[in-house]
């Protein structure tokens, strides 16, 4: 066989004279498309020693598998070169400008990120994310995933059928496969509709639930299995049946320490959340005959339904069914908080410096609390929606937010304490935040 014949490009019309773009394209996929069948050929010669199918090198071989089925074809968008601005400097003496440093986020106060981070950077990377899902699924395929996606497929050949012989149904890994594609937005909707219940580690509760299939219009009144009740019904069974097969595992000694994280105990897991989608995508388009196979139906739901409606400070920790791992889960570093303050700062609705001019004022909360009415009127028209560019400087706003977090700090402690903070000097002490989250929590 030509050696022409086995790349990518070769498959294209020979009518058409494939852009740059495309053949670099191809060429990066062919490069990734051999390397990581190289992996999976060598580890599938190492695992004919494996002696079970939890054995490591079986293991292996399969997330070297699951990496070549997950390769694909993708161009990379040409972006136009961003103006380069150069803030004004002083003129030293010399007469020469002075040009600030390029920046570098590895020698900046986001750099002590990679120290806690799994990836062991300030980006998630693609292999963290992959082990974080691969964890998921295998607990998914714990938990009987298989006989629910079994139970409701069409019966066709590749719903019994394991060409890979790894004892797992091609109809199931088909199913897999829809997950992890998006599994960054789903993670990232998990998240958002967690916080609405009022905890990430406590998972999504039935009100939040609700929510979400209201939100991205998955329910139907005209449907016969998939209206108000339907949904509800699928929160309820997958709560149940889950938290039952987690106590199950935990009885197992083998298993005891890594115990399936069950979320609350009237709440979605992140698990409990994939399952519900499965669930969802059968009773959509499944049980009325739309769609008969599993996977298509669950990659319409995710796919079509949810990611054309779909729009992280927090970063990717891999395995959350240990005690430490739940706990990271549910919580973000300085580095994730300073983060979402700038994030925040973008969104709020602020007054701009002529306004401030105009009305006499040094700061942003000045300002709101002289103009009460003033800062009303610019809540419902002056705040920019998420997804949006920022309308201002990140470092204009990011000021004044901090300025309003600084005089929150100074006006609820200045009980305690009387005139021990200053709002111009924009400094808060440990023992002054401390005061300061003791008083919302007695609030609460």
């Amino acid at each position: 066989m030509r050696k022409e014949l086995l790349k990518l490009s070769a498959s294209a019309p020979n009518w058409w004279k494939m852009p740059e773009t495309s053949v670099e394209a191809a060429e990066r996929f062919d490069t990734k498309h051999r390397a990581r069948s190289a992996r999976a050929d060598q580890l599938c010669i190492l695992s004919r020693k494996a002696t079970s199918p939890r054995d490591a090198l079986a293991l292996k071989f399969d997330e070297a598998l699951f990496a070549v089925r997950t390769n694909r074809y993708f161009e990379l968008r040409a972006v136009a070169p961003a103006e380069k601005v150069i803030p004004r400097a002083r003129r030293p003496k010399e007469g020469k400008v002075i040009e600030p440093k390029p920046f570098d986020v590895y020698k900046s106060i986001w750099e002590p990120r990679r120290k806690d981070a799994d990836s062991r950077d300030v980006y998630d990377t693609d292999e963290v994310e992959f082990n974080r899902f691969s964890i998921d699924w295998e607990e998914l395929l714990r938990l009987g995933i298989t006989k629910l996606i079994l139970m409701h497929d069409d019966g066709g050949d590749d719903g019994v059928e394991d060409e890979d012989g790894d004892g797992i149904p091609d109809e199931v890994e088909d199913v897999g496969m829809v997950l992890w594609k998006i599994h960054d937005v789903l993670s990232s909707i998990y998240t958002y509709y967690s916080i609405q219940s009022g905890s990430i580690s406590d998972g999504i509760g039935l009100n939040a639930w609700t929510d979400f299939t209201d939100d991205f219009n998955l329910v139907s009144k005209t449907s016969q299995f998939c209206q108000r009740k339907d949904v509800d019904l699928i929160f309820i069974e997958v709560n149940a049946k889950s938290k039952l097969a987690a106590r199950e595992i935990k009885k197992q000694p083998s298993t005891r320490e890594l115990a399936v994280d069950g979320g609350g105990e009237l709440s979605l897991s992140r698990l409990e959340f994939y399952q519900a989608l499965v669930r969802l995508a059968i009773c959509k388009y499944v049980k009325g005959g739309e769609i008969p196979d599993v996977s298509d139906a669950v990659e319409r739901l995710v796919s079509t339904d949810i990611m054309n409606r779909a729009i992280a400070l927090e970063m990717v920790v891999v395995d959350t069914r240990t005690e430490i791992g739940k706990r990271r889960d549910a919580m973000i570093q300085f580095q994730g908080f300073m983060e979402a303050l700038c994030r925040a700062s973008t969104l709020k609705a602020l007054p701009t410096a002529a306004e401030l001019k105009a009305a006499g004022c040094d700061n942003a909360p000045q300002w709101i609390e002289e103009n009460h009415d003033k800062y009303m009127a610019i809540l419902s028209t002056r705040g920019t929606p998420w997804g949006i560019d920022p309308v201002r400087p990140v470092e204009e706003s990011l000021q004044m937010v901090l300025d309003i977090v600084h005089h929150a700090v100074a006006k609820t402690t200045s009980s305690a304490q009387a005139g021990d903070i200053s709002v111009r000097s924009r400094v808060v002490s440990t023992e002054q935040a401390m005061r300061f989250v003791t008083k919302l929590k007695g609030r609460g």
